[in-house]
């Protein structure tokens, strides 16, 4: 008898039970009614079967009984009327010793996480950085001072049950304000940038390099770093960085809100920027910065912000650079976006998502949401651009499978009630209706998602719950988007 059978379309994914102080991922129920169905005689063994890896999970069952009159009753683990056995990580047997016409017995099998992700009281303030290091560790950057009852000043490294990893050593932290985006280096070393002025009680204007274990790398040499803040950064293929923000200057170099950097904290000179990114003709304010960048395979800048202009061309918000710095004159925006994106992300095959907070792009309606062609006109095929969403878009993250994952702080898309705050897409842009559920999921603004490599899922923000459950400002979430996982 296959798991389906048995249970006869009973499944109840959303259900949830406690045992142990532990919460199942997943519950399945049937009755008696269930067990008489299938001619099974009092005894008989019932084996329940489900295809796939099932990781690290423990099954166990749990009878609920109450008569035709009465629903009460109390729940026990593994009640003495069923005997349990796992024949395998993906297979369990159980065989039921009683079954009395008097009552209905229900048996619930779930299958309980046994790495929980336990994040206690949770961040004090908004986690807007999740990082995946090289380790599969978790590395996250925010504005808040402490994690789970423990000072931490707006860094910290976990491991994926949520407990601190100890050998990542902080100090004090970033003070007096908050790191904004952090990046790994194929070294295993980090930069991160933000607001704040030192780590640790070095000082550091808005950029510092670290090393694995979180002390100061003093191979990175950054004098005296940003004059203003310093906001997206992103990698490139030989390890180089390149970096947007308000800034227009870094260490005493001029380059107006954007720049690239070598391993050891020095410009890379062969990025050439001119006037860079300006408002009004002038790049000595804060009017004109970059919000959001993103590479090409082929080395290509794709870059968003608050700028009409690129080194003296035109440009309205969104722009492609060359790799030397000059701009793609093939990539056109048309009068550009009507505000700036927070992310963008680029396929496999080269289109390019924008997310963020416009609502127009060159003149047409686009909702926080759209994919653009490689030659910067909007991709008709992707269904995002019809309604789109109701409110901002945070971070687009692509899945190996080309499935689209979006955070912010939506609850509708397409006109449809969605996911609160987190869905997944379809490569066409329709809503992937196997990923959570609508009108559940985070009850404040997400801002940050970051993906394992076996698809379980992390997001980041100004939350306290999702789908109900206390998962505060951080959540771990299985890849069908259900209940955070404990």
């Amino acid at each position: 008898m296959t798991f389906d059978e048995l249970i006869n379309g009973k499944g109840t994914s959303g259900f949830r039970v406690s045992i142990g102080g532990a919460y199942v991922r997943q519950a399945f129920f049937f009755d008696s009614n269930d067990l008489y169905s299938t001619n099974l005689n009092l005894g008989d063994v019932v084996r329940i079967e489900q295809t796939g890896t099932l990781g690290e999970y423990t099954w166990s069952i749990i009878r609920r009984d109450f008569t035709t009159d009465d629903e009460g009753g109390d729940m026990g683990i593994k009640d003495t009327n069923v005997t349990f056995d796992e024949i395998s990580n993906t297979t369990i047997q159980f065989t039921a010793s009683t079954i009395s016409n008097a009552y209905k017995y229900y048996y619930i099998v779930t299958m309980i996480e046994t790495t929980c992700f336990n994040d206690g009281t949770g961040f004090n303030n908004d986690v807007t950085e999740i990082d995946i290091l090289s380790d599969g560790k978790l590395l996250i950057s925010g504005d808040f001072t402490s994690y789970n009852g423990t000072p931490a000043n707006r860094i910290i490294k976990l491991n994926t049950n949520g407990s601190i990893d100890t050998s990542f050593v902080y100090g004090s932290g970033f003070t007096p304000d908050t790191t904004n985006e952090l990046i790994e280096l194929p070294d295993g070393k980090l930069i991160v940038v933000g607001q704040f002025t030192s780590y640790n009680g070095t000082a550091a204007l808005r950029i510092i390099g670290l090393n694995a274990d979180g002390s100061v790398n003093t191979g990175f040499t950054y004098g005296t770093g940003f004059n203003l803040d310093p906001v997206p950064i992103v990698l490139q293929a030989d390890g180089k960085v390149v970096i947007g923000g308000i800034f227009w200057e870094y260490n005493g170099t001029a380059s107006s809100k954007i720049i690239r950097l070598n391993q050891n904290g020095s410009v890379d000179t062969s990025l050439v920027v001119g006037s860079g990114f300006t408002t009004g003709g002038t790049y000595t304010n804060i009017d004109s910065y970059v919000t959001a960048l993103a590479l090409q395979s082929d080395g290509k800048i794709i870059a968003s912000g608050q700028f009409d202009a690129y080194n003296g061309t035109s440009v309205t918000r969104l722009a492609r650079l060359n790799s030397d710095g000059s701009i793609d004159n093939t990539f056109n925006t048309g009068t550009g976006l009507n505000l700036p994106a927070s992310t963008i992300a680029v396929q496999s095959d080269g289109k390019i998502l924008l997310g963020g907070f416009f609502t127009t792009y060159s003149g047409v309606t686009q909702n926080y949401i759209t994919r653009l062609n490689t030659d910067g006109t909007i991709d008709t095929s992707f269904s995002g651009n019809t309604s789109g969403f109701i409110d901002e878009v945070n971070k687009i993250v692509i899945q190996p499978d080309e499935k689209i994952l979006a955070v912010g702080n939506f609850t509708q898309y397409n006109g449809v009630s969605s996911p609160n705050r987190v869905i997944r897409l379809n490569s066409d842009g329709s809503v992937d209706t196997s990923f959570g559920q609508a009108g559940q999921g985070a009850d404040s603004r997400a801002l940050d998602i970051a993906l394992q490599d076996d698809g379980i899922i992390y997001i980041g923000g100004r939350f306290l719950t999702y789908r109900g459950t206390s998962a505060i400002r951080i959540a771990k979430i299985n890849s069908s988007g259900g209940e955070a996982m404990c």
